[in-house]
């Protein structure tokens, strides 16, 4: 009996290779198809003008908005003698911001973020008057993303006796990413 089972998996298995063979190798197209992808710039949409109206024309590709963070608790005000953008989180304050994005090409962006902190008093050095990002970012599965953030202390008026800079674009970060789909197993 138990020979009889085994034999039946075996041509089982034999019956469905080939269909498992041609879905891996579909599968294969569809990731080396989005891989490739990856990083197109499709420079002849520039001249398409999506709208009969120049006014739309000029707009498309930008989105916003706007949020407010409220802490959920309270904490005291830390007094810190941390150094440059270092420091003791407080939990205090209430901040509105502002976003707005670009899309001028597929997946190409630019992003910016402008705080306002409702109590100046709790504004700490790292946290900004702005934060920006800019580069390539695809949704689909099986592509590649490579962007540039920085989130640190951006200054508008940056004071110089604190060594205050407008941006230190040093201290933004590089992330390169790869996107894939989540096996059904899991």
């Amino acid at each position: 009996m138990v020979h009889i089972f085994q034999f039946v998996i075996v041509l089982y298995c034999l019956l469905l290779a080939p269909a498992i063979a041609e879905q891996q190798l579909e599968n294969q197209e569809i990731i080396l198809k989005a891989m490739v992808s990856s990083f197109d710039l499709p420079l002849g949409d520039l001249s398409r003008k999506k709208y009969e109206s120049e006014l739309l024309n000029i707009f498309d590709g930008f989105s916003g908005n706007f949020s407010i963070d409220f802490p959920l608790t309270q904490s005291e005000k830390q007094r810190t003698s941390g150094v440059d953008r270092q420091g003791v989180r407080s939990k205090n304050n209430i901040t509105l911001q502002a976003s707005i994005k670009y899309n001028p090409l597929s997946y190409w962006f630019i992003n910016a973020t402008f705080y306002y902190y409702l109590d100046s008093s709790l504004k700490a050095s790292f946290n900004p008057d702005f934060s920006y990002s800019f580069g390539y970012d695809d949704w689909h599965p099986y592509t590649f993303s490579l962007v540039y953030s920085n989130y640190g202390g951006n200054r508008f008026n940056p004071n110089k006796r604190k060594n205050e800079r407008f941006t230190t674009f040093e201290e933004g970060t590089i992330s390169i990413g790869w996107k894939f789909l989540i096996p059904k197993v899991v």
